[in-house]
């Protein structure tokens, strides 16, 4: 029982970091179009 929690706990915080880095992503790219 406790493995699966693991598990399920570590896909919820991969898929959160996805969603971070997307949005670092595309924070960035708005921010190169604002300066040209």
């Amino acid at each position: 029982m406790q493995f699966i929690k693991l598990q399920s706990l570590k896909s919820v915080t991969g898929r959160k970091l996805e969603y971070v880095i997307l949005y670092l992503m595309i924070g960035i790219v708005s921010d190169s179009h604002k300066v040209k």
